[in-house]
């Protein structure tokens, strides 16, 4: 800098450099130089401001006043003091929008999505935020839809989606000319959302490199919350002291610079790593600080939070009345602060107000509908899958789901039978579960009989089981989830849940719609149930009581047209008792049937209940198994062979029959018809017994190329 230039002559002088065309355009540039030095201390932003009053349009157009409050509400905002920053950006936004000034506006409105986004009106902030970037795109400024971006993405943390939270700040992040400042935000906020996903060293690589950032550049106010989040990482990865030192270091920091926001959060933050540590001394002093600072503050929510983390201080102190009055006053307070912020909306509140009533009478209506419909589709509906498939298509309308269930209550084997289960958009093969799993939450809803609502899983699973299954890999974890029991004659026969990404994502309606469709879910149940029945009297070989060929014909057919629909998989398997004639021959033909019982029983005792087999001819049987590969079908056939050759017959006259069979399968090809399925396995049987009997063996499809010289490979 050349002698006896001022920092403010400095930026003058680089702000005329770049030669702007008008008073707006010289106003928001310099507004765009002082976002770099909000957090640093000194004079120098209120210079600025001072400075930009002199840009005045020819028109009169105050556009360096304008672009001034929009630095001072910015100021506000850093230092905690979240209504007067309102109160200035409202003012500018609506000046902006007077003179037509789209950049403006589209900054103005950033700030307010984001002082809502601080004030905990989620909703209101991705509103406001949508409607800024809208602007910002329709007039081509890249660098202001990545900064909105950027803010956006911390609304989804704050609404503990994390995925999209990710998704808006690495697009943020790839944006052009992103200021410096700006770049530190995004950076500490992405940290947290991939912590949450699981990748915790990227996290912490990136939070180290943001904290230094913001030691070389200055930026005290994103360096403490940075060194927070980095804090909260630690605790995260069970790092305890670690992380009290970061919580030191930021509530320090913090009081450095009298930001009295900055030290409730981090006087919060440091109690509870206190309180996890042991310390129940020292947390309740940290906590009881940060208290009294967020009441002298008016930081209600704040507040609230300190109350609660103090109320578990208390609960493990055993001074149970005093956790109970923090309890109390949190919620209190949480029930003050909401009401306070809607009467502070008192230009829009009537409106709103008679809006959202009438929208909730609305929804009412469509949802005792929609329950209605649902009971009327499921009704006709004779079999599980139709049956999961069409709740699911309703239900998602009426709530989130992310994942849906339906699984039979089988008291014989005391087991779930889950028949139809989707995640994502992605059908999951039929699973079973033991009613007594202690990790299983739908196996508690069967032992207890009640209806389950949980906020967020990780937090509260040990109210119920003593572990939680996880995601499947690569997914979403699931966060909040309903479980709700059908009875059918007051005894359970089956189980529905409904799952979210998003913790919180469920109120108790949402249990009571779920608790109404149970009631004709019941019904529909009971109405497969009977024509299954039915169906299985018509189609049922007398001797085995296993289906017969031309039932097991018009099944294939149902199932080939389903993996065409959707696309899941499908597995035919054939097996034929190995010198059956010998038996018949040595013992006598009702020593057989014993033998073709057996093998049919030991068959469907390895099956699930959505797997079908049947008596093809003599002493062959098929076995059709949905949902499952090729890999999965030798599974079950080897499991069946095991037991043939595990557990001869016995005759009444106490002598043994040792018995085995020969397996043939394949998988479901595209242009499949049951001839050219039949065929394969049949091909595959025959390689079996060609080559020793008592195997296994697979047929491919022929797309799937040759294994072995042979298109086959047997086990």
């Amino acid at each position: 800098m050349p002698k006896n230039r001022t920092p403010l002559q400095e930026l003058a002088s680089a702000i005329e450099r770049q030669l702007p065309p008008s008073q707006a355009e010289r106003s928001r540039l310099w507004m765009e130089m002082a976002a770099n030095h909000l957090e640093q201390p000194g004079s120098l932003i209120d210079e600025i401001c001072a400075y930009m009053e002199q840009f005045i349009e020819a028109s009169g157009y105050p556009a360096g006043p304008t672009w001034a409050l929009v630095i001072k509400g910015w100021k506000k905002l850093k230092h905690g003091e979240n209504e007067a920053a309102r109160q200035l950006l409202q003012q500018a936004y609506e000046t902006f929008e007077e003179w037509h000034d789209l950049k403006g506006q589209t900054r103005a409105l950033n700030g307010i999505g984001v002082i809502n986004l601080y004030n905990n009106l989620f909703d209101h902030a991705l509103e406001v935020l949508m409607r800024a970037r809208q602007l910002a795109v329709s007039i081509g400024w890249a660098e202001m839809t990545g900064v909105i971006d950027s803010n956006m993405g911390l609304v989804y943390l704050k609404l503990n989606q994390p995925a999209e939270a990710a998704r808006c700040l690495e697009a943020a992040k790839a944006s052009p000319e992103i200021a410096p400042l700006n770049l530190t935000v995004i950076d500490s906020h992405l940290a947290t959302a991939w912590a949450e996903l699981g990748r915790e060293q990227d996290a912490e690589k990136l939070l180290l490199d943001t904290l230094a950032y913001c030691q070389a550049k200055g930026f005290d106010i994103s360096g403490i919350d940075a060194r927070g989040r980095y804090g909260r990482l630690l605790r995260r990865t069970g790092r305890h002291q670690d992380a009290m030192v970061a919580f030191d270091a930021a509530l320090l920091a913090a009081r450095s610079l009298d930001n009295k926001r900055l030290i409730v959060d981090y006087g919060i933050e440091l109690g509870i790593s206190q309180t996890e540590t042991g310390q129940l001394e020292a947390a309740a002093t940290s906590l009881s600080e940060a208290c009294a600072l967020a009441d002298s503050q008016n930081l209600p929510a704040e507040k609230s939070r300190a109350l609660q983390a103090l109320a578990t201080v208390h609960q493990r102190s055993g001074a149970w009345q005093l956790a109970w009055q923090a309890e109390h006053e949190a919620a209190e307070l949480a029930a003050r602060a909401f009401n306070e912020k809607v009467s502070g909306q008192a230009a829009s509140a009537g409106a709103e107000r008679a809006a959202s009533e009438s929208a909730a009478s609305k929804v009412q209506m469509r949802q005792l509908s929609l329950i209605a419909e649902i009971g009327r589709e499921i009704a006709g509906a004779m079999d599980l899958e139709s049956i999961g498939r069409l709740l699911y298509k309703n239900i998602s309308s009426l709530m989130p789901a992310d994942g849906f269930g339906l699984a039979l209550f089988l008291p014989r084997t005391n087991s779930l039978d889950f028949a139809f289960f989707i995640e994502d958009d992605a059908v999951i093969p039929p699973f079973t579960l033991s009613s007594n799993a202690g990790n299983s939450l739908a196996a508690y809803c069967v032992r207890t009989g009640q209806d389950l609502r949980i906020g967020d899983i990780h937090g509260e699973y040990k109210k119920y089981v003593t572990d939680i299954q996880s995601s499947k890999p690569g997914a979403d974890p699931v966060r909040a989830i309903l479980y709700c029991p059908v009875r059918h004659k007051d005894a359970i026969s089956a189980i529905i849940t409904v799952q979210s990404h998003r913790a919180g994502a469920y109120e108790q309606h949402h249990l009571e719609i779920l608790r109404a469709v149970c009631s004709y879910v019941a019904v529909a149940l009971e109405n497969a149930r009977l024509f299954a029945e039915i169906k299985t009297v018509a189609g049922t070989d007398p001797l085995t009581g296993a289906l017969n060929r031309r039932r097991f014909m018009e099944i294939f057919t149902a199932e080939a047209d389903r993996v065409r629909r959707y696309g899941s998989d499908l597995s035919f398997v054939i097996f034929d008792l190995d010198f059956f004639k010998k038996v018949n021959d040595g013992h006598g033909h009702a020593a057989g049937d014993l033998v073709l019982k057996a093998a049919a029983d030991r068959g469907a005792k390895a099956l699930r209940s959505t797997d079908i087999i049947a008596r093809y001819g003599g002493e062959e049987f098929v076995l059709l198994l949905p949902n499952t590969g090729v890999d999965g079908a030798m599974i079950v056939a080897e499991r069946i062979r095991q037991s043939f050759c595990d557990n001869p017959v016995i005759l009444p006259n106490g002598a043994a029959i040792a018995f085995s069979a020969s397996f043939g399968l394949t998988g479901f090809c595209p242009a499949d018809s049951f001839d050219s399925m039949a065929g394969r396995a049949d091909k595959a049987l025959y390689f079996s017994k060609d080559t020793g009997r008592n195997k296994v063996a697979k047929e491919r499809c022929p797309s799937d190329g040759a294994l072995d010289g042979l298109g086959r490979r047997r086990i």
